[in-house]
C-alpha cells in the first residue's frame, strides 16, 4: 500500500515540475499580450486623431484593437497550459 501512494505521490511531483515551465511561460504570454494591448492603444490614437476621425468611432477602433490583442494573447497563453 505504501509502495502505491509513494509511486503516485512522486508522479503527481514529476507533474507538477513538469508544468510548471509552461505555466510560467503562459502568464509571460498573458502579461506580455496585456502590454502589447496599450501599446496597441497608444499607438494607434495619434493617428487616429491626425485622421480626425469622428470620436465614437475611434472609441470603437481603440476598443477592438485593444480586446483583439488581449483576446489573442490570452488563447495563445491558454494554449501553453
Amino acid at each position: 500500500m505504501q509502495d502505491i501512494l509513494g509511486t503516485s505521490l512522486d508522479k503527481i511531483i514529476a507533474d507538477l515540475i513538469g508544468f510548471i515551465p509552461n505555466l510560467i511561460a503562459a502568464i509571460i504570454i498573458f502579461l506580455l499580450s496585456l502590454y502589447l494591448s496599450r501599446l496597441t492603444t497608444r499607438m494607434l490614437q495619434p493617428a487616429l486623431n491626425r485622421r480626425q476621425v469622428d470620436p465614437e468611432v475611434k472609441v470603437l477602433i481603440l476598443l477592438v484593437a485593444r480586446w483583439s490583442v488581449m483576446i489573442f494573447g490570452t488563447v495563445w497563453a491558454l494554449s501553453q497550459v
